[in-house]
């Protein structure tokens, strides 16, 4: 049977490895499942524990076909959908696509996307088995995935079942913001008490919005979030818990969007109507989660600056860094990933060239190896800047409104109006600029405190990275603040309070051990960190961004290494007395200055407080901390912004302590 083409319930196997119609799998499965039942009486877990019998609806969409090239409803193949990053020799003018879709070469803009109504990554059956297996694993509920047709609305035919004690997984569905909108992707979790008849309001929601679909359902946590949302599910629908409904959904896209656009807030906001209309969700109990996109995501949706019928009762997010006021810091080379995310944007290879301007394809600047050697270009960007293309096709003429920035007034009031709880994580030395986060937690609860109520808890973790913080117990903070918020809610013998608590915690990652630690701040004072670049070209400059203790001054020496003849580099600066508690420094790297490696060196003074020197003991790595400068021709021979931070500057980040950039820490 052709992919794509599949109605059967579940993935069949070869009849020679069945008896008497059941599988060998299904037979051990069912004797597991009552061992599993025996063991729960004796456990005291639910009765809802290892369903025997429960197959998932296989193949897994994407939503794509391969042999139509395109889109198609229920299709499962794999799409092709980048263009390699070139390795010939860098001819200016030329266009270097970054995307594909099947045989044509694609470009984003505002509203298209790679990956809107389709997954990127086709899922095998053994990937399916195995979120399931993760999720019996973590709470002995069994759980099911099924194509998106197996349930369309309450009074339409249906194949899932009332209160099945196990949880169902209608993965999948495409959801329309309207008739023009070719629809983002979404995955509905039903707790395993869920009813169909149950009026809407019953089982409050949470959500988190990231990159592809498939990839953030099936790869586990952290990278991915359908263990843990199945086990939250699982887990708030039996032992006497009321049930709540769980959605993952693509952002819009699974890339060139960062959840920005207005079609993106009207997509959020026809998942909310499905999950409570079609499914008994409460629309007015949502709660959000996400790290890094996905962060962003849910303080965005929060905000909800249409004034979309849900209200979300409580954020947890880390790692978010959007801020256009500060994009030019943002897209630095002291945070290189950024300049391969510019050409992610752009759909350029190249677009992280200084001085880049979007090409003028006139039939002759494309290359032999582009995937159908014909021309694309988007009209209206020709000339512009890769800072101007990225923001048009992130939000396009609202990104010019200082109301749509996650940091106005117009935004961060609708997370007040709302009365949202935030729990936040900012973590310093991380591949995408803490700083912008840093400055979001201090704006919100600067809004709350002069508003008279702060529900806003920040944990500050030093050289912790884009890495999220786990607890002794080995769980992930950000998933357990989510459940302990969701258990006020489903759980009636649960404690009631605030859903955080006000205020703030500070830790530091374990260079070793990579155990998460408590500090304890002796002084008082907001901990130092800096950023600094590990390599640049000649003739850019160099960005040192720290932030710290307003009013903590700092000077750094750069230093050529021992038998390096050349002139050392000087900065210094004082973190500013405002919110964003931000110190930056720039230094010009000359043309003429000599090749080779280069030594840091820090020095701070906090209030009140003596010189001291942050020495090697004080980096992301405890080794001495070198900038490595380039001939500048480099950017003459290198093409792909891809290849500059996987290759150039990924060979000198520390990949064993996680995705952290170089720099100090005061902790």
């Amino acid at each position: 049977m052709k992919k794509g083409k599949r109605s059967d319930l579940s993935s069949m196997k070869d009849s020679k490895n069945s008896k008497g119609g059941m599988h060998r799998r299904d037979l051990i499965k069912g004797m597991v499942a009552a061992c599993l039942g025996l063991a729960a009486v004796g456990l005291g877990f639910s009765s809802a524990s290892a369903q025997e019998g429960v197959q998932h609806e296989l193949p897994i969409v994407t939503h794509w076909s391969n042999q139509k090239g395109a889109f198609e409803y229920m299709a499962s193949d794999q799409p092709q959908y980048r263009v390699p990053p070139p390795e010939e020799k860098y001819q200016p003018g030329s266009s270097y696509y970054y995307y594909r879709e099947g045989k044509n070469n694609f470009l984003p803009d505002l509203n298209n996307y790679v990956g809107m109504n389709f997954s990127i990554r086709a899922v095998s059956d053994k990937q399916a088995g195995a979120v399931a297996e993760r999720v019996v694993k973590a709470t002995g509920v069994d759980l099911k995935f099924y194509r998106p047709d197996a349930f369309t609305g309450r009074n339409a035919p249906t194949r899932l079942k009332e209160a099945p004690g196990y949880v169902q997984v209608v993965h999948g569905k495409i959801i329309k913001a309207s008739d023009e909108d070719p629809g983002c992707l979404a995955t509905f979790f039903l707790p395993p008490n869920w009813k169909s008849d149950a009026p809407e309001g019953t089982y409050p929601i949470i959500t988190v919005g990231h990159y592809d679909l498939n990839e953030h359902v099936f790869m586990p946590t952290p990278n991915g979030r359908g263990d843990a949302f199945g086990s939250m599910v699982a887990k708030s629908g039996i032992e006497g818990r009321t049930g709540a409904i769980g959605v993952i959904w693509n952002g819009g896209g699974a890339w060139a969007t960062y959840t920005s656009n207005p079609q993106a807030f009207r997509q959020f906001g026809k998942i909310i109507d499905f999950a409570a209309e079609e499914l008994g969700g409460n629309r007015h109990c949502v709660m959000t989660t996400g790290n890094s996109r996905s962060g962003l995501t849910a303080v965005k949706m929060a905000s909800n600056p249409l004034n979309l019928d849900y209200t979300i009762k409580f954020v947890s997010a880390g790692s978010f860094a959007s801020n256009p006021d500060n994009k030019e810091l943002s897209f630095s080379t002291t945070y290189p990933k950024q300049l391969m995310n510019l050409c992610r944007m752009t759909g350029f290879h190249d677009s992280w060239k200084p001085g880049w301007k979007y090409p003028v394809t006139d039939g002759v600047h494309f290359r032999a190896k582009d995937v159908n050697q014909k021309a694309l270009i988007n009209t209206h960007f020709i000339g512009k800047d890769a800072f101007e293309v990225a923001g048009y096709v992130q939000a396009g003429k609202d990104r010019t409104n200082p109301d749509w920035n996650p940091f106005s007034d117009k935004m961060m009031d609708g997370i007040l109006d709302a009365g949202t709880s935030v729990f936040l994580e900012v973590r310093t030395n991380d591949i995408l600029p803490h700083f912008n986060h840093l400055e979001y937690a201090n704006r919100l609860e600067e809004k709350m405190k002069a508003k008279g109520e702060v529900r806003l808890h920040v944990d500050y973790i030093a050289r912790a990275g884009h890495a999220w913080r786990r607890t002794p117990q080995g769980r992930f903070a950000l998933n357990d603040k989510l459940w302990d918020a969701l258990s006020q809610f489903v759980d009636p013998n649960a404690t009631k309070g605030p859903l955080v608590e006000p205020g703030k915690g500070y830790y530091k990652i374990n260079r070793k051990t990579r155990n998460f630690e408590k500090v304890n701040l002796t002084d008082g004072m907001h901990p130092f960190s800096m950023d600094v670049p590990v390599g640049i070209m000649r003739g850019d400059t160099l960005a040192l961004v720290c932030t710290g203790e307003p009013g903590t001054t700092y000077r750094v020496e750069i230093s050529p290494e021992d038998g390096l003849e050349a002139p050392a580099f000087k900065a210094e600066g004082v973190i500013a007395a405002d919110v964003t508690m931000r110190g930056v420094s720039f230094v010009d790297v000359p043309r003429k200055q000599p090749l080779g490696k280069y030594r840091y060196r820090l020095w701070i003074k906090k209030p009140g407080q003596e010189e001291m020197e942050l020495g090697k003991s004080h980096s992301v790595t405890g080794q001495e901390v070198f900038l490595h400068i380039w001939d500048e021709k480099l950017a003459q021979t290198l093409v792909s912004g891809e290849v500059l931070w996987k290759k150039t500057y990924g060979r000198l980040l520390p990949k064993r302590l996680g995705p952290v950039i170089a720099g100090f820490s005061e902790h």
